[in-house]
C-alpha cells in the first residue's frame, strides 16, 4: 500500500500544472490497479497463510491463531488497500485533514474493537484480526461519504476507472522508493519476530504488543510526511 504514496504525488503534480482531465485518469487507473491488487492478495494469502506462519516459526500453541489472523486480515486486504488509496487521492488534491481523521479513527476502532473482540468475546488473535479490517473498512466508508458530500476536484467517473499501463508505471515508479523504504523495515521486523516466536508465546505476545504501541506513535509523523509529500510535489 506503500505504492499508493505514488498517487499522491502524481496526482499532486498533475493538479499543480492545472491538468484536470488527467488528474482524473490518475485517480481511475489508482483505483484499477489497487483494486485488482486488493483482491489478488485477499485470494492468495488464503492459501499461503500457512506456510507464511510456518516461515515466521509460529509457537505451536498459537500456529492455529497465526494462520488465521493471517486470513482474516488478508481477507480484508480489499478495505486495507481502499483505505490506503482514498487517503492517497485526498492528500493528492491537498486535503490533508480527511485521510489524518480516518487514520485516527482507524486507531481508536482498532483498540476498542481488540478490546472488545479479544478481552470481551475471548475471539484471541482473530479477534484481532476482526477489529483491524473492520475499523478500516469504517475509515473507508467515512472517506467515500465525505467525497460524496464535498465532491472531488478532478472529474472521475466509471469510464475513467481502467488498467492505463503509461500511468500506473508512472504510480508505481515513484511509490517504489518508499515501498522499499517501508519493505526493509518491515523485514526486521519479521527477522525480529520470527526469532522471538522461538523463544515462546509469552515473548512473541510481548513483542506483538509493543509493536502495535510503536505503529501506534508513528501515526503522527507518517501522517505529515505524506501531507508533505503532497505539498512538495503541487508546487514542483
Amino acid at each position: 500500500t506503500d505504492i499508493a504514496m505514488g498517487t499522491t504525488i502524481l496526482l499532486g503534480q498533475m493538479i499543480g500544472e492545472g491538468k484536470r482531465e488527467d488528474s482524473g485518469d490518475v485517480v481511475g487507473a489508482s483505483i484499477a490497479m489497487f483494486a485488482a491488487a486488493g483482491i489478488g492478495v485477499a485470494v492468495v494469502m488464503q492459501f499461503l497463510a500457512a506456510p507464511v506462519a510456518e516461515i515466521m516459526n509460529a509457537p505451536e500453541a498459537a500456529f492455529s491463531q497465526t494462520v488465521a489472523y493471517i486470513r482474516i486480515c488478508c481477507g480484508g486486504a480489499v478495505f486495507i488497500v481502499a483505505y490506503n488509496v482514498l487517503g492517497s487521492i485526498f492528500r493528492g488534491i491537498g486535503n490533508s485533514k480527511v485521510p489524518l481523521m480516518a487514520v485516527a479513527i482507524a486507531a481508536v476502532l482498532n483498540i476498542f474493537g481488540d478490546l472488545l473482540f479479544v478481552a470481551v468475546f475471548n475471539m484471541g488473535a482473530a479477534g484481532a484480526a476482526y477489529a483491524t479490517v473492520i475499523s478500516q473498512a469504517f475509515s473507508v466508508v467515512i472517506s467515500l461519504i465525505i467525497i460524496r458530500k464535498m465532491g472531488l476536484p478532478v472529474d472521475v467517473g466509471i469510464k475513467k476507472i481502467r488498467f492505463d499501463g503509461g500511468l500506473i508505471g508512472r504510480i508505481v515508479r515513484l511509490g517504489a522508493p518508499i515501498a522499499l523504504q517501508d519493505l526493509l523495515v518491515s523485514i526486521s521486523f519479521l527477522i525480529i519476530m520470527a526469532i522471538v516466536n522461538k523463544i515462546g508465546v509469552v515473548a512473541s505476545a510481548g513483542v506483538g504488543v509493543a509493536e502495535r504501541l510503536c505503529g501506534f506513535i508513528m501515526l503522527v509523523p507518517s501522517a505529515f510526511m505524506q501531507s508533505m509529500s503532497a505539498f512538495v510535489a503541487q508546487n514542483y
